[in-house]
């Protein structure tokens, strides 16, 4: 019996070389995992390949030196899967740091850091692939992005402002690549919890002190609405199984598709106060 067309795509697709940054974390080990699962050569790339979780993910993946913050190790990877497999299907530009803390505290050599890699490190990624897709008439560039991409919250001002760089730039890549059969899709999950709070900028007692305790309350009982490493790994494969072009942004977890709808329609004063119910925030 003929296969069906979403089984020929998911075939096709079982076959890609695709490159995997951050892979070392939660939301990029799940993704190289579930790609290498599903058929995929997987070049998992991590900073440090000697570290644990690195090894672990040698048994699926080919695990490679990847620093996004260094144009030199994103050249040196790029031009090593080219060497051995001729091509670049995918790109999965994961790696990120996430920072909390109030604008007027945050040390503004953290918030450059963060943009460097929340940022510039896919724009390295993506630079140091497109000439290859391009020349292949083909290929895929999924950016794990966040629903800070476009909405706000009380100190993840910085951590927002480095999503909505990546937004932009992705933006722009997904309508001037498009015209070489380069796709490009943005990846946005809401809370990935990982059940821990982040630690108090304002031990000393200092005036966000109190914001900080209320915003971060309930991080023990894990995301509300939102989703799991797993949920953004599968988000990614069906991008790699295809998306259709003209889709550029995909909501992951009920908590990130409720807040974006709202959005649009909501003054900014309203959703400011819509965000602090939904953190359970009283400022």
């Amino acid at each position: 019996m003929p296969e069906h067309g979403t089984d020929r795509v998911a075939t096709a697709a079982a076959g890609a070389v695709c490159i995997v940054t951050g892979a070392s974390g939660t939301i990029g080990a799940a993704t190289a995992r579930l790609l290498a699962e599903r058929g995929c050569t997987v070049y998992a790339g991590v900073r440090d390949p000697d570290t644990q979780s690195a090894r672990a993910l040698g048994l699926q993946c080919v695990v490679v030196p990847l620093d996004v913050s260094s144009s030199t190790s994103v050249e040196s990877a790029v031009r090593l899967v080219l060497l051995r497999e001729g091509r670049v299907d995918v790109l999965v530009n994961n790696a990120a740091v996430v920072q909390f803390g109030p604008v007027e505290t945050m040390p503004v050599s953290r918030v450059a850091a963060m943009l460097d890699v929340n940022a510039l490190g896919p724009l390295r990624t993506t630079q140091a692939v497109a000439p290859a897709m391009r020349r292949a008439g083909s290929g895929l560039v999924v950016q794990v992005s966040s629903v800070s991409g476009r909405l706000v919250t009380p100190l993840a001002g910085a951590y927002a402002a480095s999503k909505h760089a990546l937004e932009a730039l992705s933006e722009a890549a997904w309508q001037e690549l498009g015209h070489f059969g380069i796709r490009v899709v943005v990846i946005e999950p809401g809370d990935v919890g990982s059940g821990r709070a982040p630690s108090c900028e304002d031990e000393d007692g200092g005036p966000y002190r109190e914001l900080w305790s209320q915003v971060f309350a309930d991080r023990s009982r894990g995301p509300r609405g939102g989703s799991t490493p797993q949920d953004v790994a599968e988000a990614v494969w069906r991008a790699v199984v295809g998306s259709p072009a003209d889709v550029l942004r995909v909501p992951v977890g009920a908590d990130a598709r409720a807040a974006l709808a709202a959005r649009p329609t909501t003054s900014d004063g309203d959703f400011k106060e819509l965000a602090f119910a939904m953190l359970g925030v009283r400022w």
